[in-house]
């Protein structure tokens, strides 16, 4: 048996293991890149992408930068967002203040945020 036959039967087998355990529950491929640009103006930020059609998007926050007990939440008015149409462009406004640094992530997903019992980490 080959070194590189070996080490695809040992991939295959501990990834068999992982499903069985239910540690891997769905693999999506992304349809491409999605780059989340924001803009600051005063007190509000100004966030935007382009979204498909058939998944979730919802943006997360956090007010500690670089600390490694971040914690990320959803942005109120950001959560479980659709789009109508292809290539359709999502713009969402957050309201803060000048002087507080804030971090944003956005989540694609093919279920909602609000069915799934896991937190966002």
């Amino acid at each position: 048996m080959t070194r590189r036959l070996r080490s695809w039967m040992a991939g295959a087998a501990l990834g068999a293991a992982l499903l069985a355990a239910g540690c891997v529950s769905e693999v999506v491929k992304p349809i491409g890149d999605t780059t989340l640009s924001v803009a600051r103006v005063g007190d509000e930020a100004v966030l935007q992408w382009t979204a498909e059609p058939g998944f979730f998007y919802t943006v997360l926050y956090s007010d500690r930068l670089g600390n490694a007990a971040t914690k990320w939440q959803p942005l109120p008015k950001a959560i479980d967002l659709q789009a109508k149409q292809p290539r359709d462009a999502m713009v969402v406004r957050d309201e803060v203040s000048a002087s507080r640094q804030r971090r944003y992530h956005l989540l694609q997903e093919t279920t909602p945020l609000l069915q799934r019992a896991e937190p966002v980490r």
